[in-house]
């Protein structure tokens, strides 16, 4: 619960601020709001599995799922990560970062080229933000009935 609740803290942060001017800052907050949302994703998963008593079952097309993802991607492993295609190296276009999202420029080894992808950070965030509400709904229904 401690880190969900410093998580809520750091994504505050992101929503009141989103992701700076200056690109030193930006990098800081990229890297910090990716790991913000995976930690809180982190918490919430157990904190299911405590008062639900089972595994939190993620659509692989969610936001939530997107957002793993991308800080895999982006700030986890952005030198080489293995997937099913393959091998992936990503760097985050420094030009083309704003407030509401970025451009990654990824290479992929089954392609063997670069290829461009534009992401709108503050929709997906708010989409995995929706999810996230939804389960901890679910978490603190399951406590309220057990307390009965």
């Amino acid at each position: 619960m401690d880190t969900l609740g410093d998580t809520c803290l750091a994504l505050e942060t992101y929503e009141a601020s989103g992701l700076g001017k200056d690109c030193r800052d930006q990098y800081l907050r990229i890297y910090g709001f990716f790991q913000a949302v995976f930690l809180q994703q982190d918490s919430i998963s157990q904190l299911y599995r405590t008062f639900l008593h089972s595994q939190l079952q993620i659509n692989i097309n969610s936001a939530w799922q997107q957002l793993r993802d991308l800080r895999n991607l982006t700030v986890g492993h952005p030198i080489e990560k293995k997937n099913k295609r393959g091998i992936e190296r990503c760097l985050i276009s420094r030009a083309m970062i704003r407030n509401n999202g970025l451009q990654l420029i990824v290479w992929e080894q089954s392609r063997n080229r670069d290829s461009i992808e534009n992401i709108n950070l503050a929709h997906l965030y708010k989409e995995c933000k929706s999810e996230a509400i939804s389960y901890l709904n679910r978490i603190s229904q399951s406590f309220n009935n057990q307390s009965k």
